[in-house]
Order: C-alpha cells, then structure tokens, then sequence
C-alpha cells in the first residue's frame, strides 16, 4: 500500500515538474513574440521579417517549418508500426532542399515577392495566382491541423491531460506568438524549437540505443516480440514497400519547389546567397532526422520502454 502511494506520489511529482517546465516554455514564446512585435512596423515586417534574416535565423525558419509533426512524430509512429521505411520521408525532403538550393533558391530570392501566389502571378496571370491561392489555403489547413495535433499530442503525454485539451493549449499559444510578431517570431521561435528537438532527440536515441543494447539488442527483442519475418521487415528501408517510398520520394522532392515552407524563409533571407546556403544547411539537417527518429519508432515497437497508448505517442512517451 505504502509503495503504491509513494508510486503515485512521484507520478504526481513528475508531472507536476513537467506541468511548470512547459508553462515556462509557453510563457516564453509569449515574450519572444512581444519582442518581435518591435521589430514589426510594416506588412514586410510581418510576411517576411523585412527580408533581412541571417543565415542562422532563416536556416532555422526553414527548418522548424519542415521538422514539423509529420517529420518527427509521424515518422515514429509510422516506424512503430513498419519500421526503417519512414526514414524516406525527411530524406526526400532533404533531397528535395538540396536540389532547391542550387535550382531556383536564388532566383526566389531575386523575385522580391511576398508570397508563392504572388510569383505565380508574375509568371502567369492573376487568376493562376488566385486558383494557386485558394489550393494553399486548403493544403495548409490541412497542414496546419497536423502540427498543432502532433503539438497537442506531446503537450497531453506530458501533462497528463486529454488530446483534445492539448491541441487547444497548443493552438492558443502558437496563434499568440504568430499574431504578434509574425515571421518574427517564427523564424526566433524556430530557434529555440530546433535547438530543443535535436537536443532531445539525439538524447532520447543515445539513451534508447545504448538500453537496448544497439541494433542487434534491438533486432532480438523485435523477432522475440514480433517473429523473424516482421523483425527482418522492420530492419529493410522497403519494408512497408517499394510503391509507398516511390511516392515519398516524388511528393518530399517536388513538394519542395512549390511549398511556403521552404520558399517563405527565401522571400525573407537578406540576400541570395543567405537564401541558397540556407537550404543547404537545412538539407544537411533533416536528413539524419529520418533515420533517428525511425530507430526511435522502432526501439518503441520492441516493448523495452512499456507500451504507449497509441502509436502516436511512440515518441512522447
């Protein structure tokens, strides 16, 4: 009984540290937004940062915009469940930057446009830009849905609170901070967020990797939970088949050239050559992503850690 309640206790304890790390966290990019709310005085300022990001702050725009819930929670849940594959998805990506960065980052930049419609426009014509337009909006509420779900999905797992409250708290501070300081406080706020990622996810694979005793450690407990056949599948990068990387490879490659993600960061780098090394550094840093977070998904998979609720919280917990 005594062990029960002092089992409790340090639940609560923990929660309760996490509770108050986060809540700082919030408070923090509150702040950075009032800080970028000063260094916005025109429309420029807020689209685009008054085109005069530096190579570090557009690196990390760049890259806080495609290190997003799908490269990171999506590509371990999609490993819990098949194993290396997802790792094609931050790879195409990744190609896909590299390919952007010596092609068309440089004339982007050269463009001086606010946004992708905009150049459509100066290309074609208005009603091209208006069509381009309206299929932004739809694909990036889509999008929009996905990260702030992927954010509500780690805030629950470490608040201990139902999904749908932690998608509320998430979207309520990122529309603050946003609101505030626009492109801003993103591309600072990025900054904090990569450097925050990386940091716990080269811990969490350190940690994971050396637990389970490397990936022959990894492949035992897999064939012993899962059988030979599923464990092997889990270890080939085509596990989850040739037809599903093929269209991971097309859709990361080209989804580059016409996604606000990439180009936004570019319209708003203080030169062309900010905006073609940037993307190459972002390539540079997305790549491993997909490998990391797929071992991940799989050290998750071999039941060494517990059993998460659901294969989306493979990486939360």
């Amino acid at each position: 009984m005594i062990s029960v309640s002092a089992s409790a206790n340090n639940k609560e304890d923990k929660l309760s540290i996490q509770f108050y790390i986060l809540a700082a966290y919030f408070i923090l990019l509150i702040l950075v937004g009032l800080y970028a709310k000063t260094k916005t005085k025109s429309s420029t300022d807020f689209i685009l940062a008054g085109r005069n990001l530096g190579l570090l702050l557009c690196t990390a725009t760049m890259l806080g915009e495609w290190l997003g819930a799908m490269s990171t929670i999506g590509t371990t849940e999609r490993a819990y469940a098949v194993g290396f594959s997802p790792l094609w998805y931050n790879f195409a990506t990744g190609t896909g930057m590299f390919i952007f960065a010596f092609t068309l980052a440089s004339v982007y930049r050269k463009k001086k446009v606010h946004t992708v419609a905009e150049m459509i426009e100066s290309v074609y014509n208005k009603t091209t830009r208006l069509y381009s337009a309206f299929a932004f909006i739809i694909a990036y509420i889509i999008l929009a849905y996905v990260q702030v779900q992927g954010a509500g999905s780690l805030i629950a797992s470490t608040m201990n609170v139902p999904i749908c409250w932690g998608i509320v708290i998430a979207g309520i501070v990122i529309t603050i901070y946003i609101t505030l300081g626009g492109l801003w406080s993103i591309s600072i706020t990025n900054l904090m967020h990569t450097i925050l990622l990386y940091t716990m996810i080269i811990v969490v694979f350190i940690t994971g990797y050396i637990k389970i005793g490397g990936y022959n450690g990894l492949f035992q407990l897999l064939t012993a939970t899962k059988g030979v056949a599923v464990a092997k599948s889990y270890f080939s990068p085509f596990g989850i088949g040739f037809p599903q990387v093929f269209s991971w490879l097309i859709g990361g490659i080209m989804g580059v050239f016409a996604s606000q993600a990439s180009i936004q960061p570019v319209f708003a780098a203080k030169d062309w050559q900010t905006a073609k090394r940037s993307s190459i550094f972002t390539a540079l840093l997305i790549i491993p992503i997909g490998f990391l977070m797929s071992t991940i998904g799989m050290i998750a998979a071999s039941g060494k850690f517990g059993v998460p609720p659901t294969a989306k919280q493979a990486l939360p917990n």
